[in-house]
């Protein structure tokens, strides 16, 4: 039953996306050239931000993930010395 749901979530997120790529592709076609240059450039500033950003996060996970393997270590130590 979980799977439905996340599967369910994933199809929205998906066809969230691929409506905005649709938007953006129709906001770009049906403006000034000069508006679409000034578009153009924002994106690119966008795509920049977003991968710094996406850097940080990969950095931030990689940390997270560190720091639970050693606390799930302990954890089983714990509960190790605990039984015996």
């Amino acid at each position: 039953m979980a799977d439905q749901h996340g599967c369910k979530g994933k199809g929205v997120f998906v066809g969230a996306v691929i409506g905005g790529l649709v938007g953006a592709a129709a906001t770009l076609l049906l403006t000034r050239k000069e508006t679409r240059e000034d578009l153009l450039k924002g994106l690119a500033v966008a795509k920049e931000l977003l991968k710094e950003q996406m850097g940080d996060v990969a950095e931030h996970a990689v940390e997270v993930k560190s720091t639970a393997s050693e606390k799930w270590i302990d954890l089983k130590e714990a509960m190790s010395k605990k039984k015996a």
